[in-house]
């Protein structure tokens, strides 16, 4: 009877060696899984980002297009209000042909900020994915550019109000006592509209600038959530070594 107890004992010994290696290779594979799945999460996080920054340099160039004319429109401005009153007509015209170029251009700039918010909002949603997989929760990365985009946007939108602004002031300026002052409110607008391209410029270029700290974040947080992997991993194993000692324990009383 004692033989067969051992022999029973001794069986389930081995079962659980057995058992113990099998779940040891499968933490293994887990494991090798999840550092590939986070390669996948944050280098889609880091393409994202890139396709964001390309956009925003895309839309400065077109806001520091747009200010060189919108400084056109105010240099066109002063001529139309030394003009002869036989020749202000041509000079009306060509004012309202640069606002418009100058309206197209600056929603070119949003639409090109737009995209670039979307891609931000893209690589907000992988990120809740990698810090599923263990990325620390108090490293901010992408919420800050979008509040950041968010302002230039708002800005880039009303330089566009108040260029539709010049082209109504324009399409209801006419010969008459009150030309003058419409001259000068479009004067001002126009010197308005220069100055705050000039601002948005300076701030999408520092924008622009920021995005290689928030990649190095990234980078961060991916090495991070390797190295949380690797820990869990060592403890799962030490956690089935211990347990394959004790059936190897086992196995050794029942000999």
């Amino acid at each position: 009877m004692r033989r067969l107890f051992n022999s029973f004992t001794l069986l389930l010994g081995s079962l659980g060696v057995l058992l113990c290696v099998a779940a040891a290779v499968g933490v293994w594979f887990a494991g090798a899984r999840l550092n590939q799945a986070t390669d996948k999460v944050f280098d889609g996080v880091d393409r994202s980002l890139v396709a964001s920054r390309d956009r925003v340099l895309g839309a400065q160039t077109r806001v520091q297009e747009s200010k060189i004319t919108a400084d056109d429109v105010g240099q066109a401005v002063e001529n139309w209000m030394r003009a002869e009153a036989t020749e202000r007509l041509t000079s009306r015209l060509k004012i309202e042909e640069k606002t418009q170029r100058l309206a197209a251009g600056l929603r070119q700039a949003d639409q090109g900020l737009e995209v670039s918010e979307e891609s931000l909002q893209a690589a907000q949603k992988i990120l809740e994915i990698a810090r599923s997989l263990g990325a620390s929760r108090d490293v901010a990365v992408v919420d800050p550019l979008l509040e950041k985009l968010g302002a230039v946007r708002t800005k880039v939108q009303q330089s566009t109000e108040t260029v539709d602004a010049i082209r109504e002031r324009m399409a209801a300026a006419a010969e008459g006592p009150s030309l003058e002052e419409r001259i000068r409110q479009v004067a001002q607008l126009a010197l308005r509209v220069v100055a705050t391209l000039g601002d948005i410029d300076s701030r999408l270029g520092e924008f622009a600038d920021g995005f290689a700290s928030a990649r190095a974040k990234v980078e961060h947080l991916k090495n991070q959530t390797h190295r949380y992997i690797v820990a869990a991993q060592i403890g799962a194993l030490l956690l089935i070594l211990w347990m394959a000692v004790g059936q190897a324990a086992l196995m050794y009383r029942s000999i």
